[in-house]
């Protein structure tokens, strides 16, 4: 989909930023956000939608004109972000400004809902570079606190490795994964996503899965971190990270790197496979001082 008028002065300004490495982050946040806090200064209204699209250009960006392999890109991208948050709180004549979706800029409003957007459809409405461009960008918004999808992280790794699909997809070349059901989206399709995440964002998981992170308030029915069928048939009891959840994770990418797929395309599924276990491996290195914890991330502990 084309972006509108109103995004592609937005866009513009991005790839203008990352084609230039020594561009300033701050002053290129100031610019990026110019028209908006001069609409909310005069109060002159329109300031969801101009929130809207701010980000939608960010998305744009990442799904069109970035690929996984992109990662200073990817890395800079966030980072301007997180420069737009450190703007602080929009204030006039003192006053914090507030808006229906929070204070620009602490808050990013509306950000959370643009990229919603993006994971309501399952499969995903893009191809599998893009979802993993996507889920990349937000990976590292996570790990630098621009914003919380540490959530959208189980969803990446439940959707590849505890949702039982085909390891490869049986008709050669990348599609649009709208165009299919969701169980015949295919492993090799979805672990590109799972790599960006523990790439990018794999010590804060990590952190979360020794808290035993939830995402369900007490008397809370419907967990949205909720487990997929292969994790619950193992035996693992609850939703959000957990000790047992990423030794599952592991344990499930050493059965995709050693599995045969008669229908072809083992090496590259054994080859993203293997590049998760390594990355998991460094991770678990790196979090060596959990001690006995540490027995639990290869083990059934909870």
């Amino acid at each position: 989909m084309d972006p509108s008028d109103s995004q592609a002065e937005h866009i513009q300004n991005i790839n203008k930023f990352l084609r230039h490495s020594h561009a300033n982050v701050i002053e290129h946040a100031k610019l990026m956000t110019a028209s908006i806090t001069q609409n909310l200064e005069q109060k002159s209204g329109g300031s969801d939608t101009d929130f809207g699209l701010l980000w939608n250009a960010f998305i744009y960006v990442t799904k069109n004109h970035l690929s996984p392999q992109d990662e200073s890109k990817l890395d800079r991208l966030a980072a301007l972000v997180r420069a737009i948050k450190d703007l602080g709180p929009l204030t006039v004549n003192g006053e914090p400004v507030k808006t229906k979706s929070g204070t620009p800029w602490t808050d990013l409003p509306r950000i959370g809902l643009a990229m919603r957007e993006e994971w309501n459809s399952s499969p995903p409405r893009c191809s599998p570079t893009q979802w993993a461009s996507l889920n990349g960008f937000a990976a590292r918004l996570t790990a630098l606190d621009a914003a919380d999808f540490s959530l959208y992280g189980i969803w990446a790794l439940r959707d590849a490795l505890e949702t039982p699909r085909l390891l490869t997809e049986r008709q050669s070349g990348e599609g649009d994964s709208q165009a299919k059901k969701d169980e015949e989206v295919s492993v090799d399709e979805l672990l590109p996503a799972v790599l960006q995440w523990l790439q990018a964002c794999g010590d804060k998981m990590v952190a979360l899965t020794i808290q035993s992170h939830v995402y369900t308030q007490p008397g809370q029915s419907n967990d949205p971190a909720f487990l997929g069928k292969l994790a619950s048939d193992a035996g693992i009891a609850k939703g959000g990270y957990s000790v047992r959840r990423w030794g599952f994770w592991k344990k499930r990418l050493h059965e995709i790197s050693e599995a045969h797929d008669n229908a072809g395309g083992r090496e590259k599924i054994a080859k993203l496979a293997y590049q998760g276990i390594l990355r998991m491996g460094e991770i678990d290195h790196e979090v060596s001082v959990m001690n006995e914890d540490m027995d639990g991330l290869h083990g059934p502990r909870e």
